[in-house]
């Protein structure tokens, strides 16, 4: 694949005064086609961002920010899911679907960083190579998501069991330099989508100049190649400013990114999120409850329908699921019986309907949403059945809920959200059907996941988003070799050699249909063996001042800022 060259660009420097006690003589692009140069970008967030470090990055409120630092080899188109071109200009796959060989733009930059003495580094073969090599790596403190990778890649195993506590120079045999703009990546057997898989957030570039200079700490210098660069990280939120040196333009020669300034700081609340949006302090908001929808703009079909309102709204088919986890090694939860008597006894449209207000699609089929190349109707869900719930819970040694243990469900949330509603009924109705008492606990993402790891929670809320648009994405936090780490992966401890048997047909086989075939195999295994309930689906909502232009958003909730632009409003 080869991105378009763009065949002109002006670049129109002159001096301005940045305050008004000195004079700044920094250039200033000028922009074509009505664009605009310079302006800060604002938004909040409830959950804070610890850590830059692309492969510490497990949930999607760092990715949204890391995607705006760093860049991945290839992308995914956010309208048609196509793979596209990223710091790899194109990419070769082999007959036998093991060797892949990326052919890396030219004259990109990373950001000036002490790490280089301040100077600019240009991005090479070497930098991807140990990159992946590190993504293989068992360094569990910084690398989150070492299931990506490891035994896929020729060496990645021996790599992975040498790596525990320090990054090996001995690297991983099946990742090859070429030159200074080709690397060469050798798989132990085919895997499907492994150029899709080279899309994830996660597996982002960065220079290991930065991990030898920061250690520990790299999380707090993130060191890209995207549009902007930190300015600022503390405990009142992130900044970013414009990459004077960013490679990219717009599809009419314009040098991007637009923005000088990208600022998101952290709210205590939902509420006071909505409330500087509405002030005009931010400039966006995203995942609003549903019962602000209308007070902000109007109805739903008002803002999309282009009616002259105060702001914008985006709508975008979101490829994620909201849903209950258990812990499928613990008691009550390691029953199987316990975990179906749940799953038919709680009623998802009174959910949807009462709680949400219309809001989100019932998740009645399987654990994997609706894609572009999945189609979850396949799936048969386990139905609302308040009777044979009953009859199967008794069956478990739960009669009427003698003697069943009190349960708390651990959301991620405060009260008055949308998440809180919709838990407050699951948990209503299984007290009114199965007379079993379980306690909604309040947390942040963070202290979620911590008490899973730790076992001490057994029961929460969760959402899983895309990282990338297939399937595998979904039913790989099932396979039982994922071990559990703060990404999600297996916290659920199932095990089944039925599901796992699938699941590796599934990541190996090249004919389409027979791959679909397996992974829907697996999805119907997850929703017979209850391991958990999906409940709904639902649209990412962005509300976006008016004077916001370019924005875009992908069916994986991440947005992109490379474009953006502020444009005055008379």
């Amino acid at each position: 694949m080869l991105e378009r060259l763009f065949s002109f660009f002006i670049i129109v420097l002159y001096l301005f005064s940045c305050t008004s006690n000195q004079e700044s003589k920094n250039p200033v692009l000028k922009a074509k086609g009505n664009k605009k140069y310079g302006g800060e970008f604002r938004f909040m967030s409830t959950e804070k961002v610890d850590n830059l470090f692309p492969l510490y990055a497990y949930n999607v409120f760092a990715q949204r920010i890391n995607l705006q630092i760093f860049e991945t080899l290839l992308k995914v188109d956010p309208d048609t899911d196509e793979i596209l071109p990223g710091i790899a200009s194109s990419y070769f796959k082999s007959e036998d679907g093991k060797k892949y060989t990326f052919t890396l733009r030219k004259n990109v930059f990373f950001h000036p960083d002490a790490c280089f003495g301040g100077k600019l580094h240009t991005l090479n073969a070497k930098d991807v190579k140990t990159t992946l090599e590190f993504a293989c790596s068992a360094m569990d403190n910084l690398n989150k998501q070492s299931s990506l990778l490891k035994g896929k890649i020729v060496g990645s195993t021996s790599f992975y069991n040498e790596s525990s506590t320090s990054f090996p120079k001995t690297g991983v045999s099946g990742i090859k330099v070429i030159n200074d703009n080709t690397i060469e990546i050798n798989l132990n057997e085919p895997y499907a989508k492994f150029d899709l898989l080279l899309t994830h957030p996660s597996l982002s570039i960065f220079p290991i100049e930065a991990y030898y200079k920061y250690g520990q700490n790299i999380g707090f210098h993130p060191v890209g190649t995207g549009p902007f660069l930190l300015d600022k990280m503390n405990d009142s939120g992130i900044s970013l400013k414009r990459n004077e040196n960013y490679w990219r333009k717009d599809n009419i020669g314009n040098k991007l990114p637009f923005l000088s300034k990208v600022q998101m700081t952290y709210s205590k609340t939902k509420t006071s999120e909505i409330k500087s949006f509405k002030t005009h302090k931010t400039d966006m908001v995203m995942e609003i409850p549903v019962e602000e929808v209308e007070g902000m703009l109007g109805t739903l079909k008002d803002a999309q329908s282009g009616k002259n309102l105060p702001h914008k709204v985006f709508a975008q088919l979101s490829y994620s699921v909201n849903y209950i986890a258990f812990s499928c090694d613990q008691k009550p939860f390691d029953n199987p019986k316990v975990r179906k008597a749940i799953a038919h006894s709680v009623d998802r449209r009174i959910i949807v309907e009462k709680a949400l207000n219309g809001e989100g699609y019932l998740a009645e089929n399987g654990f994997v949403p609706n894609m572009k190349s999945y189609a979850s109707e396949t799936i048969s869900g386990i139905d609302y059945n308040p009777t044979l719930a009953r009859k199967m819970l008794s069956e478990a040694g739960y009669p009427n809920g003698r003697g069943f243990p009190k349960i708390y469900l651990w959301v991620n949330t405060q009260k008055g959200t949308m998440k809180y509603a919709w838990c407050k009924n699951y948990v209503t109705q299984l007290k009114e059907q199965l007379n079993i008492n379980m306690e909604i606990k309040l947390c942040k993402i963070n202290e979620r996941e911590e008490a899973i790891a730790r076992g001490e929670a057994i029961c929460w809320r969760a959402g899983w988003v895309a990282d990338y648009p297939d399937a595998e994405g979904f039913l790989s936090i099932f396979y039982s070799k994922n071990k559990f780490t703060l990404d999600n992966k297996n916290a659920f401890h199932y095990s089944s050699d039925d599901f796992d048997k699938n699941y590796n047909f599934a990541i190996v086989e090249q004919d389409s249909i027979k791959r679909l075939q397996y992974l829907t195999s697996c999805d119907q295994k997850i929703i017979n063996d209850a391991v958990v309930f999906p409940v709904y689906r639902d649209d990412f909502l962005v509300f976006l001042n008016l004077k916001v232009r370019g924005f875009k958003v992908n069916s994986m909730e991440i947005f992109d800022l490379s474009e953006v632009f502020i444009k005055e409003i008379n």
